[in-house]
């Protein structure tokens, strides 16, 4: 597995540092504006260019020969709680008020893991849920971390805008998928594009992922989805 760099460079330390804040701010329920607590309709449209289908929809087809297990990442565990699954996983920065979600996350095994993705103890945490929830894989994954509006400059503090740290994030959650048919969906940050990863980098990385027969939807400045098959290899193209 591509891991992450284990020298925190200044923009490392700053993005921790920020995260810690937002953290606290929202343990005290202060929210991410538009995407805090979005139900599974509102990640739906915002994916639908790549991924035109209803998550349940997806999720009931898979259902009928195995259980279904969810990740959502930068995020409350409201969206999960719409789905039709066996078990979930949220990872969010703090720790925010979810009594409200409390009887359905029981419901369905739906855990939530505080910590900072640019840091092992989170992915350590979700690995140890699978282990204790026997599970292979996730047959869903999304990121959508509202990064085309609202905080999106509290997000450029939250992860440095280097191609190596968004490859670092995009891999481990390519770990983390069932790999018959496992989908990731991630919203692509606009702010990227002005901030060292061109649009020319990325058409370059889509043709390596062609070339290794990897299966991705593309839809620029908006979202991106990769299927995970038998096949697949273990990581991605760097």
């Amino acid at each position: 597995m591509v891991g992450l760099s284990t020298e925190l460079t200044i923009p490392f330390k700053q993005a921790l540092a920020q995260g810690r804040e937002s953290a606290m701010l929202e343990t005290r329920g202060e929210e991410w504006r538009r995407t805090w607590n979005s139900d599974a309709y509102h990640y739906e449209m915002a994916f639908k260019g790549v991924f035109n289908q209803k998550f349940n929809t997806f999720l009931d087809e898979r259902r009928k020969s195995k259980k279904v297990y969810a990740l959502d990442l930068m995020s409350t565990p409201a969206m999960l709680t719409d789905l039709h699954i066996d078990g979930g996983v949220a990872v969010g920065l703090g720790n925010p008020p979810m009594d409200k979600y409390a009887e359905k996350m029981e419901k369905k095994n739906i855990s939530y893991i505080p910590g900072n993705l640019l840091t092992r103890q989170p992915w350590n945490d979700i690995e140890k849920w699978k282990k204790e929830n026997d599970v292979r894989g996730f047959d869903l994954i999304t990121c959508r971390p509202d990064m085309q509006g609202g905080h999106i400059n509290i997000h450029k503090d939250h992860i440095p805008m280097t191609a190596g740290t968004y490859f670092s994030l995009l891999n481990r959650a390519w770990n983390q998928l069932d790999s018959d048919g496992g989908v990731l969906l991630v919203e692509i940050p606009m702010l990227m594009y002005k901030n060292g990863i061109s649009k020319e980098v990325i058409i370059e990385w889509l043709s390596r992922l062609s070339n290794q027969k990897i299966d991705f939807a593309y839809q620029q400045d908006m979202a991106f989805k990769l299927v995970k098959h038998p096949l697949s290899p273990a990581n991605l193209p760097t």
